[in-house]
C-alpha cells in the first residue's frame, strides 16, 4: 500500500484546538477529562495523577470521506493506511518530556478543569506542564501558611527544572505575600506581592516577627522562577484569558511591530512624562517599529498627538503589540483618560497587546472592593490586553519604575522574548545597581515587590511579523512502536532547530529539535486507536499544528 503524507500549511483554528476529545473514536476517554497530569488534592504522599488518554482529536470538516486528518490546505482525499515504518536500528526511542515539569499552573479546586485547556497547549508545544490544587498544597505541604507552603512547593519543583510559575486565580484562590518596606524617605507601607513566589531563597522573615519583606529578613531580592498570576475569579475568566493568549500564541492579528506610547501630566512642575517616555521610544524600540504616540503635550514631539480617551480607543481597535504608559493610574483608573468602566468598554478584540505601566495600583489583584482596572484588562471578554506589567500598589516613577521598564524592554528586544525571562532579566539588572541598603532608600526594593504580572509567564511576546511553519509527515499510522519523521519548513526551505512535538493527552509527550535538514525522526508507541497532535514551534513564528491518526 502506499503512504499518505501531508504538508500542513497554516494552523486549526482557535475552536478547533480547544476541542478536548477525539469525535470519531468511542473507545476514547470523556472530553472532560484532564488536559494534563492534574494534582487534585486526593491527601496521597504524592499528588494524586490522572491518566485518561484524552485526544484532542482530529477535526473532520468532510474534506475526506473515509476519516483522514484534515489539517492544512485540501490536497485531496486520503488513501489507504499507509504500510507500517521501518525503523532504523540506529534511531533511539524518544525520550518523553513529561519530566522534568518546566511550568506549573497553581489554582483553586474550583478552576482546575478550566485551566486544563491552557495546560493542554503548554504540553502541545514542548512545555511540560502540571496543574496542583492549593487544596492539596495545603493538606501535603509544611509550611505556617499557605503562601509559605505554596512557596515551598514551587521551590522543590524549581530544583528539578520548573522554570514558570503561572498563579491561577485573584488574591482570594491564590494568596499573595503581604510585605512591608519602605521607599523615598516618605512612602511606607504593607502590600500584596507575587515576587514572593519567584525569589525562592530564604523565608523573607528572618528575624521572625511575622512580617515579611523587611530589610532585615535577608530576602535576597532576584528572581528564581518567572511568575505571572491571572486574575481569575470564575472559569468564565480563565476561558476568556485563554482563548486570547491561545489565539495571540497561534494567530498573527498584524500587531507585532506596532507600538504605542501615552503620556501624561506628571503632576510635578508642569512636566510631561514624555520626557522620559519619548526616549524609550526612540532610543529603545527598534527602528522598524511603527510607532504611535499620545503625549499630554504633543507639541514639540513630531508625529505625536494629543493623549485623549477616543484616541486611546482608536489605537488599541487598530491594533498594537506593546503599549507603555507613563503617568498617573489607581485601582479605578487605567490611566487618567481611561477608568475601569471604559476599560470595561473595549471591543479591541482580537488585537490583544501587552500592556506595560509605571502607573499606582492598577494592578492591585488583592483590591476588595472590585477588580481593578489592571485586572479588567484580561478578564474583559470583549477587548483589553493578554498581559499587564505594571504595579501592584504604589509606582514610583521615575524613583525605580521606568527604569524597570526599560530593563524590560532591552531584554525584550536583545533575544529573551517570553514575558517572564524578560522581566526577570530586568529585575536582576535592575536591583544590581544598587546595594540592598540603598535600594531600600531610593525604591529599588520597593518596585521589586511592587510590580506584578498578569498574564503568562511563558507566553512569546511577538517583537517580529511572523511566518508560518510548515511540517511534512505521514497522517496516518498503526499501533505498536513506530518511527514518524517530521520535517519543518519555513518560507519552504528546512528549517534547522525547529522544536517538534508530539503529545497525547495522558498518553506520551516527545520533543525534539530538528536538525541542519529541518528533520527529526521519532521512535515510539503511540498507544491505541485514536489521534495525537504534532506541533512544531520556532522563535517568532507561528506555529504549525498538526495530527496524526492510529488506526
Amino acid at each position: 500500500m502506499q503512504r499518505s503524507s501531508i504538508l500542513v500549511v497554516g494552523t486549526l483554528a482557535l475552536t478547533l484546538l480547544a476541542s478536548c476529545a477525539s469525535q470519531d473514536d468511542p473507545g476514547d476517554a470523556a472530553a472532560d477529562a484532564p488536559a494534563v497530569d492534574a494534582w487534585d488534592g486526593a491527601g496521597a504522599d504524592e499528588p494524586a495523577m490522572t491518566d485518561d488518554a484524552v485526544d484532542a482529536g482530529p477535526i473532520d470538516d468532510g474534506a475526506f470521506p473515509d476519516g483522514g486528518t484534515d489539517t492544512g490546505p485540501d490536497l485531496g482525499p486520503d488513501e489507504d493506511p499507509p504500510d507500517p515504518l521501518v525503523c532504523d536500528p540506529g534511531v533511539p526511542p524518544s525520550q518523553d518530556a513529561r519530566d522534568p515539569v518546566r511550568m506549573l499552573i497553581v489554582t483553586g479546586d474550583a478552576l482546575l478543569d478550566a485551566f486544563r485547556d491552557l495546560a493542554d497547549w503548554k504540553a502541545q508545544k514542548g512545555v511540560s506542564t502540571e496543574i496542583v490544587a492549593t487544596s492539596w498544597i495545603a493538606a501535603n505541604v509544611e509550611g505556617p501558611d499557605l503562601a509559605a507552603k505554596i512557596r515551598r512547593f514551587i521551590g522543590e519543583r524549581q530544583a528539578t527544572g520548573l522554570a514558570y510559575v503561572l498563579l491561577g486565580g485573584d488574591a482570594e484562590i491564590v494568596p499573595p505575600r503581604l510585605v512591608h518596606t519602605r521607599a523615598l524617605f516618605q512612602y511606607d507601607d504593607t502590600f500584596a506581592s507575587d515576587f514572593y513566589y519567584s525569589d525562592l531563597d530564604g523565608t523573607w522573615d528572618d528575624n521572625n516577627n511575622g512580617t515579611f519583606g523587611e530589610l532585615a529578613d535577608g530576602c535576597e531580592m532576584h528572581p528564581d522562577v518567572a511568575v505571572g498570576r491571572v486574575p481569575a475569579s470564575t472559569a468564565a475568566d480563565v476561558e476568556t484569558f485563554t482563548d486570547r493568549l491561545l489565539f495571540y500564541e497561534q494567530q498573527d492579528a498584524g500587531d507585532a511591530q506596532k507600538a504605542l506610547f501615552i503620556s501624561e501630566d506628571t503632576g510635578f512642575l508642569n512636566f510631561d512624562s514624555a520626557l522620559q517616555l519619548n526616549p524609550l521610544a526612540d532610543n529603545v524600540f527598534p527602528a522598524t517599529f511603527e510607532k504611535q504616540k499620545l503625549y499630554w503635550k504633543p507639541q514639540g514631539y513630531p508625529g505625536a498627538s494629543e493623549n485623549t480617551l477616543a484616541a486611546q480607543v482608536a489605537a488599541l481597535g487598530a491594533g498594537k503589540g506593546l503599549v507603555t504608559h507613563y503617568g498617573h493610574a489607581s485601582e479605578y483608573d487605567l490611566n487618567m483618560e481611561m477608568d475601569w468602566r471604559e476599560v470595561d468598554a473595549l471591543t479591541n478584540s482580537p488585537h490583544f497587546p501587552v500592556y506595560v505601566t509605571c502607573g499606582c495600583q492598577a494592578g492591585n489583584f488583592a483590591f476588595d472592593p472590585q477588580d481593578s482596572a489592571g485586572e479588567r484588562l484580561l478578564t474583559n471578554p470583549r477587548g483589553g490586553a493578554v498581559a499587564y506589567l505594571g504595579n501592584a500598589n504604589l509606582g514610583l516613577g521615575p524613583g525605580g519604575g521606568t527604569a524597570l521598564i526599560e530593563a524590560f524592554y532591552r531584554a525584550l528586544f536583545g533575544g529573551n522574548p517570553r514575558l517572564g525571562d524578560a522581566l526577570n532579566i530586568a529585575r536582576d539588572t535592575f536591583y544590581s545597581q544598587e546595594s540592598s541598603l540603598h535600594s531600600e532608600v531610593l525604591g529599588i526594593r520597593w518596585t521589586q515587590f511592587v510590580v506584578t504580572l498578569l498574564g503568562d509567564p511563558e507566553m512569546e511576546v511577538r517583537v517580529q511579523t511572523p511566518d508560518r511553519l510548515e511540517v511534512l509527515h505521514e497522517t496516518r499510522m498503526p499501533q505498536g512502536e513506530q518511527c514518524l519523521q517530521v520535517e519543518v519548513r519555513r518560507g519552504g526551505a528546512p528549517l534547522a532547530g525547529a522544536r517538534v512535538t508530539l503529545y497525547r493527552r495522558g498518553g506520551f509527550l516527545f520533543s525534539q529539535s530538528a536538525g541542519p535538514d529541518g528533520k527529526t525522526v521519532f521512535r515510539f508507541t503511540p498507544g491505541g486507536p485514536g489521534s495525537f497532535q504534532v506541533t512544531a514551534t520556532y522563535p517568532q513564528t507561528l506555529p504549525a499544528l498538526s495530527s496524526v491518526r492510529v488506526f
